[in-house]
């Protein structure tokens, strides 16, 4: 538990979440990776569900932390962040769900899901936004961006700068720069730059 972030507006150190992530790396060794990654997101990613469907873009300090930890941890944790905002719209995608594929990314069955799903929403012009849903998570993250320091800040900018770009907002380019700023070697912040520049989006914007 985080003893020293109480509100929703408190700011972890670099230190701390350091702390935090030493205590992830710990926990692999000792429960193994899969059982430990899913051990440590399991109720961040219940209370983020539970927030998407309630309109909700306030996540209590622990979540903030551990899915911040997680995401620069694991990138499977923040692809199936992902995954829940775009394709919320056409197909339920459940904490279950989201946890087998970011607890454990290597599974045939979980790269296919994931692949399907991403492809889908990015290919099918019928397949339109939750515009609510991703306000929603975008809120949430920006949030999150906005309470952690360094490389803990990368990853939420750059799921906030997909979605954004999937719902074809202009604050996506703005997302997607501040993740570079901090981590040049951040690739899906600079693919989404890239699309950016070519006018490329979903296929529901391409209509």
């Amino acid at each position: 538990m985080i003893d020293d972030a109480e509100t929703a507006h408190d700011r972890f150190g670099e230190t701390q979440l350091e702390a935090l992530s030493r205590k992830l790396q710990q926990h692999k060794m000792e429960q193994g990776v899969n059982r430990a990654n899913r051990d440590w997101i399991e109720a961040s990613f219940a209370e983020w569900n539970s927030n998407l469907d309630e309109c909700v873009s306030c996540m209590t300090a622990d979540h903030v932390a551990f899915l911040c930890v997680a995401m620069a941890d694991m990138l499977a944790v923040r692809d199936a962040l992902i995954v829940s905002l775009v394709v919320g719209g056409q197909t339920t995608i459940g904490t279950s769900a989201m946890l087998d594929m970011a607890s454990n990314p290597q599974d045939p069955a979980n790269v296919a899901r994931m692949y399907r799903l991403l492809n889908q929403s990015f290919n099918d012009e019928r397949c339109f936004p939750d515009r609510g849903r991703c306000v929603c998570g975008i809120d949430m993250l920006e949030a999150m961006a906005g309470r952690v320091a360094g490389r803990f800040e990368v990853q939420p900018l750059t799921v906030a700068a997909y979605a954004s770009w999937w719902l074809g907002s202009e604050k996506a380019l703005g997302y997607a720069e501040r993740a570079l700023d901090l981590d040049q070697g951040c690739t899906l912040a600079r693919i989404i730059c890239s699309a950016i520049a070519q006018d490329l989006g979903p296929a529901w914007l391409r209509q």
